[in-house]
């Protein structure tokens, strides 16, 4: 079966030139990022709406503002992804050690080629 991956992002804004003297982001401190790969596209949709209709959700997408309170939609979802085998990839990037180790990538110890 073929697998249509969907990968979405949160908590990145545009936001590094509002960062402010203390570099709080807008209070936007961490960067997620989300892919997950979905094997029926008709069925997720369902059980979306599903969650969407028990959970008392009314927006038309599931954001994470609308589930912050819901943990147990959170988990149903995510149990239904692995009941599936679905891939699911989700990365937490705090944006302070992001500018570090870029910094220190491209500044400190670049790439060099070999030889």
């Amino acid at each position: 079966m073929a697998l249509h991956y969907y990968l979405d992002e949160s908590g990145s804004s545009g936001d590094l030139v509002k960062s402010g003297n203390r570099f709080d982001f807008g209070q936007q401190q961490i960067c997620t990022l989300a892919c997950v790969g979905v094997g029926d596209e008709d069925a997720l949709g369902r059980e979306i709406d599903r969650l969407k209709a028990r959970y008392r959700i009314q927006a038309p997408e599931l954001k994470s503002s609308s589930t912050r309170d819901k943990p147990e939609l959170v988990a149903a979802l995510a149990g239904y992804l692995g009941t599936n085998h679905w891939p699911l990839m989700v990365e937490v990037v705090d944006k302070r050690f992001m500018i570090a180790a870029n910094m220190t990538n491209t500044l400190i110890a670049p790439p060099r080629r070999p030889g």
